[in-house]
């Protein structure tokens, strides 16, 4: 079973999925030191929990896509990419720089 699934926030990002299967979750309100208080203070009012239409792997792609910026900060240190005329010489270093990133992380 896929789910696909297109999101639509700031610009429109398309899911498939295998394990979620698009139910909605209760969200806490967010603390009022947060970077998105003012826009979701509207929506949860007075209320600390809510059910809003925001399927779960939405709220997991939110929770965890800044993992992916650390990743690719983390490679661009130690990069050794060079350019290379041979196909898998690009391949190798790409792969030698996550190594070092993921070490480094470790």
């Amino acid at each position: 079973k896929v789910i696909e699934f297109a999101w639509k926030d700031a610009t429109v990002v398309l899911f498939l999925s295998t394990i979620y299967d698009g139910t909605y979750i209760l969200r806490k309100r967010p603390s009022t030191m947060s970077t998105g208080y003012r826009q979701t203070a509207k929506v949860f009012g007075d209320e600390a929990r809510k059910e809003l239409d925001i399927p779960d792997f939405i709220e997991e792609y939110n929770l965890f896509m800044c993992g992916v910026d650390v990743a690719d900060q983390l490679r661009s240190y130690y990069n050794t990419e060079r350019t290379y005329r041979k196909t898998w010489k690009p391949l190798f270093s790409f792969l030698l720089d996550t190594v070092v990133g993921n070490c480094y992380q470790l």
